[in-house]
């Protein structure tokens, strides 16, 4: 499965869920100025989430934190 580039464009095409799996997507609301979606990252299970949070800064592994917008299997299969 091709997953589309943008954020916007993933929580547009790929299905949704209302309990994120191991290897579904987290999106996040992001700046006040944009509209929803915003940052995405994969959730990992146990509360931790796998993130490239910016230009620079190194992916990293954090707990799953508020201001989740919605989830999305990427796979298609939830």
């Amino acid at each position: 499965m091709t997953i589309p580039r943008t954020s916007e464009d993933q929580w547009a095409d790929l299905p949704h869920v209302s309990s994120p799996r191991p290897g579904d997507l987290i999106f996040y609301t992001g700046s006040p100025v944009d509209p929803p979606p915003g940052h995405v990252t994969m959730y990992l299970g146990g509360g931790q989430m796998l993130e490239a949070y910016g230009t620079g800064v190194p992916i990293r592994v954090t707990p799953v934190r508020s201001g989740i917008w919605g989830y999305a299997d990427p796979g298609g299969t939830s």
